[in-house]
């Protein structure tokens, strides 16, 4: 009778609490000047350039991906904020949305998803006017307005 053999890797799922656990005390850790000690005593013990090189690249890229986590909850946060300071209810958002250009109301979309949303509202393109000083608009911005317009263009 044989054993079975283990599998070559882990079955089973991935231990998040204890990623997150490692993850919160590192983020909370306020001390900088240890944290780049730690980095260089690290780097120090690598016996070889090719390990030493790994490390690099390995702390670089980790780096990155908290940076770009970051950033990424950064704007997220920002867009719910944004929601809830706005003094103005979303009917009153379009209607004033719908007194300007059209470029801006592309620009104000652009900047959270509250103004998005109401950037996506009908009435806002109800007038659209194509002739600028300077022609910025091309065929799929037009396509785009006249999507959104739907029933409301005049």
């Amino acid at each position: 009778m044989t054993t079975p053999k283990r599998p070559r890797y882990s079955t089973s799922k991935p231990n998040y609490s204890t990623m997150d656990t490692l993850l919160e005390s590192f983020i909370n850790n306020t001390d900088h000047a240890s944290i780049d000690d730690s980095v260089d005593r690290i780097f120090e013990s690598k016996s070889t350039d090719s390990e030493q090189n790994d490390f690099i690249q390995r702390a670089i890229d980790i780096g990155s991906v908290l940076l770009e986590a970051g950033n990424r909850l950064r704007c997220k946060q920002a867009s719910v904020h944004n929601a809830f300071v706005w003094p103005l209810p979303v009917d009153v958002t379009v209607k004033v949305f719908s007194m300007i250009d059209t470029q801006s109301v592309f620009n104000a979309a652009a900047t959270c998803s509250y103004f998005n949303k109401c950037a996506m509202d009908p009435l806002c393109y109800a007038d659209i006017d194509l002739v600028t000083l300077v022609p910025k608009v091309n065929d799929a911005a037009v396509s785009t307005m006249i999507q959104r317009a739907g029933n409301a263009l005049q």
